[in-house]
């Protein structure tokens, strides 16, 4: 991971700490910006396997935090796995929409 410093345009990257539990290698994620915090949602990843899971990056504390719910309603009420999708924030809500797993279009 990199950021760019756009008040001099310069590239650094990201160095996670140790003892975070980063997110696998992936493609067609979503990452969106929620209260000076980071969110991936799903992506693909090696044999096109796609992902539904959520996972929270904090610049301060340089930390991946994967979240999970320990009720299982919750989630089965996960979106599908899927990579190539649209993610938007709207006041308190995180929308998804689109993406596909294999010949599965969402």
């Amino acid at each position: 991971m990199y950021f760019l410093d756009t008040s001099v345009f310069i590239w650094t990257e990201v160095i996670i700490s140790s003892d975070s539990e980063k997110p696998t290698p992936r493609a067609g994620m979503s990452l969106t910006n929620i209260e000076d915090k980071l969110v991936l949602f799903g992506g693909s990843g090696h044999s096109a396997l796609c992902y539904n899971d959520l996972q929270i990056y904090d610049p301060v504390m340089n930390k991946w935090t994967l979240v999970q719910s320990n009720n299982m309603e919750l989630e089965a009420d996960r979106p599908h796995p899927r990579a190539g999708h649209s993610a938007n924030l709207c006041g308190n809500f995180l929308y998804i929409i689109g993406g596909s797993y294999g010949p599965n279009y969402l």
